[in-house]
């Protein structure tokens, strides 16, 4: 089963559903703020842009809590719900309601690929109308029944089973699809970023090296240049000091491309380190990504996945006929009955009146007469009391299926206590308040 809630949630979350972060069972949607939240804006999708929009939080007040939940139960009753619905489901929730609830949500969420019904069994089985299943007069029919009960819902589960796998491998396959294609291009980015790197680390030395001996070819050039200028100034003193200015700015512009050269260095260097940030985040969503990878493989292949398929499809079918088989019978043994009763019908009206002729008579044939129709309206009250017994009989397992679905349910007491409570208190807060008004009023 959490199978079937894990693609529950998944088909959820494709719907355009918002679930907290982290949620990967039913039970950790069952705060009642997210399980109201999740319903609302359910409904909302399904009426499309005239429905309104979830409340933006949960109410603090019990008061506002339960109208808030029978209003959001009342709107999903309208959209044909048929479990049990009320506020009690959205404060005091439990796994196998909330399951039935999402799922007929998402059935009824435009967009989302509906459940399909398997093999055409309930239009079968809603060919048998509940009146001519109720005509039974025979024991062995009503065991019939029970079977063909038990053997439908049996078939609905596996059906259930089915479609829940189905989607589940759908899902699957495009998760770990998409999975395998983000990986693939993370690597091949990773290796053109390594190469980069590797190209920019083995050209960085290089150009160290070469700045280093630029720099120290230019500091000589420029020493035994100033030792000329001063040897041509004290030979030449008739030379004007302008023209000594203009021939001494040489290594001053040989200075600037020094500069420039340690410039752009060291935007060698910012660039290669914004390469080694990129390459070390590409690393962790690599290993983020690979990390989920894992997760996904430890999931049944799809291998099993269609082994379990096929089972199911064959058990599936084997029920069907099975339930075409009682069917037949059934109908069978109503056409039986129908016949047998129509006859008793005939011969009572033929045997009443001959007796009744002779009642006419003689005083013996009137006390036989009277014996006759005693005998037989004890036998039509005999008849009702069976069925009635039966239904009955029925009612109680029905009710004791109940019974026990609701002893496995369960129920935190100590909350329902501390909610009624809340309920109480706020319910005296709200008639003081009423009297205090009617005492100003008055």
């Amino acid at each position: 089963m959490d199978e079937a809630h894990q693609v529950v949630i998944q088909a959820l979350k494709e719907a355009g559903l918002s679930l907290p972060a982290g949620s990967e069972s039913l039970q950790d949607l069952f705060s009642p703020a997210v399980l109201v939240a999740i319903c609302s804006r359910a409904v909302a999708l399904i009426h499309g842009a005239s429905a309104a929009l979830p409340p933006p939080f949960f109410p603090a007040s019990m008061s506002d809590r339960i109208r808030l939940c029978n209003d959001l139960a009342v709107s999903i009753k309208d959209l044909r719900f048929e479990g049990d619905l009320s506020f009690h489901q959205f404060l005091y929730p439990s796994e196998e309601e909330t399951h039935q609830l999402f799922r007929f949500l998402l059935e009824k969420i435009p967009g989302v690929s509906k459940i399909r019904e398997g093999n055409g069994l309930e239009h079968k089985l809603r060919t048998l109308s509940s009146d001519e299943l109720s005509a039974s007069k025979d024991g062995d029919m009503s065991k019939r029944e029970e079977q063909l009960n038990i053997l439908s819902l049996e078939n609905l589960k596996l059906t259930e089973e089915i479609s829940e796998l189905s989607q589940r491998l759908a899902n699957l396959e495009g998760e770990c699809e998409a999975s395998s294609k983000r990986l693939e291009e993370l690597r091949k980015q990773k290796t053109c970023l390594e190469m980069g790197v590797n190209s920019l680390s083995d050209s960085i030395p290089i150009e160290e090296s070469l700045s280093i001996l630029r720099l120290g070819n230019q500091g000589e050039e420029s020493k035994n240049y100033l030792i000329d200028s001063s040897m041509e100034g004290e030979a030449i003193s008739s030379e004007p000091r302008n023209q000594e200015t203009l021939e001494g700015s040489g290594p001053f512009m040989k200075n600037d491309d020094i500069c420039l050269k340690q410039q752009e260095l060291e935007n060698v260097r910012q660039q290669a380190k914004d390469i080694i940030a990129r390459i070390r985040q590409r690393n962790e969503q690599n290993s983020l990504l690979a990390q989920e990878l894992d997760k996904r493989t430890k999931v049944s292949s799809r291998s099993s996945y269609m082994k379990r398929i096929r089972e199911l499809i064959k058990n599936s079918k084997k029920q069907d006929t099975d339930i075409s088989h009682i069917i037949a019978e059934t109908r069978e043994l109503h056409r039986e009955s129908n016949a047998n009763q129509e006859r008793l019908k005939r011969t009572y009206a033929i045997v009443d009146e001959l007796v009744f002729r002779d009642a006419k008579k003689d005083a013996t044939s009137r006390q036989a007469y009277r014996l006759l129709t005693s005998i037989h309206d004890n036998f039509a009250e005999c008849s009702d009391k069976i069925f009635t017994l039966d239904k009955l009989h029925r009612e109680i397992t029905e009710l004791a299926s109940t019974v026990e679905a609701m002893e496995k349910r369960p129920v935190d007491l100590h909350r329902a206590e501390a909610d009624f409570s809340t309920l109480v208190s706020e319910n005296a807060c709200l008639e003081r308040a009423i009297q205090a008004n009617s005492k100003n009023s008055g």
